[in-house]
């Protein structure tokens, strides 16, 4: 938990990357996050207003949004403060669960065939 706490940005600027833990780790510990849009969570985060998307494969448009972020205090506080409250009113074990269950469920369901 340390390392996110004394990071000034979380990143993943992944071409495709799951939804996993990470993020919902980042954002509870403070930590303003970057996503790329192949990051599957990368929507939750910018509609909740606790980090930023960007093209994958982008330099320019990362390292802008990164100077913007770490040069505006006040957006780091506001990023971090919604994180916070999302991940408390969103990402407990319980609401994970459902979340996972119901993406597997309509994945089943919009298959044609499971061998």
């Amino acid at each position: 938990w340390s390392l996110y706490r004394d990071s000034d940005l979380f990143i993943i600027p992944s071409k495709d990357e799951g939804f996993g833990n990470v993020v919902p780790e980042a954002a509870i510990n403070k930590t303003p996050i970057i996503l790329s849009d192949g990051c599957a969570i990368a929507p939750i985060v910018k509609k909740n207003g606790f980090g930023e998307i960007v093209p994958y494969d982008n330099v320019k448009i990362m390292s802008d949004t990164m100077y913007i972020i770490l040069s505006d205090e006040t957006l780091r506080k506001i990023m971090s403060e919604k994180g916070v409250e999302f991940v408390l009113k969103n990402w407990t074990w319980v609401k994970s669960t459902d979340i996972l269950l119901d993406v597997y469920t309509k994945s089943l369901s919009n298959s044609t065939s499971i061998k």
